[in-house]
């Protein structure tokens, strides 16, 4: 399955600029601009590959549903933490985190929107594209994606309220 992602990413990054370097009404630019669009999306295909063949790796420990969850201490009908008898420390349970989770799934939105407009620059530098004008128009994207961090921001507020 990975060999046939890889090549599919391949024949885009690939295929897709040399198929419009042949077109005759691509604009002056064009070609070029695609072509860097590839490189940076090959690069961070591969450093992504990369990252997530060593988070998978056998000998990690590291996993998403961890770092999705928080760690929360036991305690009795009183309130009192309970403790392990044998090293009288809290026992901690694990428990999913919704903020967290409604965080991380706001990072990759908004981390999505990033690579477009990032992408939408390096393509108009090299076509010679008006882009401040269309830029500020971008802004309410990303303060209506910032918005998705708020349940994790209130959540850490409150961890620091507690008594």
């Amino acid at each position: 399955m990975k060999r046939i992602l890889g090549f599919a990413m391949l024949v885009v990054l690939v295929g897709v600029p040399l198929y419009l370097a042949f077109q005759e009404a691509a604009p002056a630019g064009t070609t070029l601009g695609l072509w860097a669009i590839s490189a940076v999306s090959l690069v961070m295909v591969t450093v992504l590959w990369g990252v997530s063949e060593a988070l998978s790796s056998p000998g990690s420990s590291w996993s998403l549903s961890t770092a999705l969850s928080e760690e929360n201490v036991v305690k009795d009908k009183d309130g009192n933490p309970l403790r392990d008898a044998s090293t009288a420390a809290p026992l901690v349970q694990t428990a999913s985190s919704s903020s967290r989770t409604i965080a991380f799934i706001g990072s990759l939105v908004i981390a999505i929107v990033f690579l477009g407009v990032g992408y939408y620059i390096v393509y108009g530098l090299f076509t010679g594209a008006a882009i401040k004008n269309q830029i500020s128009e971008i802004w309410p994207y990303f303060v209506a994606g910032g918005t998705l961090f708020a349940p994790y921001a209130v959540n850490q507020l409150k961890e620091l309220v507690k008594p």
